[in-house]
């Protein structure tokens, strides 16, 4: 949490100075395209967190490994057609929207690169989702921390030294591909019994695996709609720039939900560990304790962006964006406590597999997004 928003807040304008507000704004509208992409994904990615935390709880090796190569058959297959999906539109859309014609090859080669990336990390996203069912949180952060250091070293000399899009696009491939083999290396290291077993894959568990991850995806569907929505029709209705001001506005609020939710996310597999031992007084207890604790964090949170915003703004990207991004970041900021207060009884239904009610909610909330923004 701390390492993304410290490393949030020293490049993100060290990007938009060197790129422009022009392709800065272009590579968050491409970042918001791929998002829909992860998709795939089909909520299978969760599925694999509770059955894995569920099976060690059993010391059911035989359910582990098969949890593991079925997740892992599907998610090669959705990241090849990822990878196609990305290619192709790239090589299809002459004139991406926003584009001037000098940077529409750019936009397109991030495209391309961004697809792949995505794709190529799907395929190995299982060895993380056993990783997080274990609960082997310090390990799979230090990855994620060494990943997230050396991607924006890398960008930020890129810039520098005047790269345009298409090198940010296979910078950030290129370590994503790092970051991906070493969970699923770590992974077999805690996981010894795991074994890459065309016959452990069943259809038993893939219809287990989603049966719960169906619910999971509407909510992730959802998710993706009302997170990225915005900047999707900022970019069509305003230009790049308006998508480059918001998305200014709304970098703050977004990272401290992000951080709360990275630390919360932690609940769920051992929400799902209690489940399967039918200790339901422990559920009861963290989820009154979680929920009082991110609100601990939250409420000062909003208050200093509210309160300190705009000099905040003024000395972090320059006067000139406190007009453009101010009033947007009041916005954005306002629900924070209301989002943040959600996120422990989130888990814990993942937990014990109760998210039918979380798609629900999820679908009323992008529709009320996309129809107002629009509007």
């Amino acid at each position: 949490m701390v390492a993304a928003v410290a490393v949030t807040l020293i490049v993100s304008p060290i990007l938009v100075r060197g790129l422009g507000d022009t392709r800065y704004g272009l590579w968050m509208f491409v970042n918001s395209i791929v998002a829909y992409m992860t998709l795939g994904n089909l909520g299978v990615g969760q599925a694999v967190i509770r059955y894995i935390a569920k099976y060690d709880a059993l010391d059911d090796l035989d359910r582990m490994n098969r949890v593991f190569n079925t997740a892992t058959a599907f998610f090669a297959c959705v990241g090849l057609i990822i990878c196609g999906v990305g290619v192709g539109m790239a090589w299809l859309w002459k004139q991406p929207a926003g584009a001037t014609p000098e940077t529409a090859h750019e936009m397109r080669w991030l495209l391309a690169l961004m697809g792949c990336t995505l794709g190529t990390g799907m395929m190995l996203v299982a060895g993380k989702g056993v990783l997080v069912g274990l609960r082997q949180y310090p390990v799979l952060r230090t990855i994620t921390i060494a990943s997230l250091v050396l991607r924006n070293v890398l960008l930020v000399a890129v810039v520098w030294w005047g790269g345009g899009l298409a090198l940010v696009g296979g910078v950030i491939f290129a370590v994503s591909i790092a970051d991906s083999f070493c969970a699923m290396a770590v992974a077999r290291r805690y996981a010894p019994s795991l074994r890459f077993s065309a016959r452990s894959v069943d259809w038993e568990t893939g219809r287990a695996l989603g049966s719960y991850g169906i619910h999971v995806f509407v909510g992730m569907l959802a998710g993706i709609v009302v997170a990225q929505s915005a900047l999707v029709i900022i970019g069509a209705f305003v230009g790049a720039e308006g998508v480059t001001y918001y998305s200014i506005a709304s970098l703050l609020p977004g990272q401290a939900v992000t951080a709360i939710a990275a630390v919360v996310v932690v609940l769920t597999p051992s929400v799902s560990h209690w489940e399967a031992v039918a200790d339901h007084t422990a559920i009861r207890k963290l989820f009154l304790m979680a929920t009082r604790y991110t609100l601990y964090v939250a409420v000062p949170i909003e208050l200093g962006l509210l309160l300190f915003g705009a000099p905040f703004l003024a000395l972090w990207m320059g006067r000139q964006y406190v007009t453009a991004s101010y009033m947007a970041l009041v916005a954005s900021s306002a629900p924070l406590f209301l989002a943040v207060s959600q996120l422990t009884a989130a888990r814990i239904l993942e937990g014990i597999g109760k998210v039918r009610v979380l798609a629900a909610i999820g679908i009323v909330q992008a529709v009320l997004t996309v129809g107002l923004g629009v509007a």
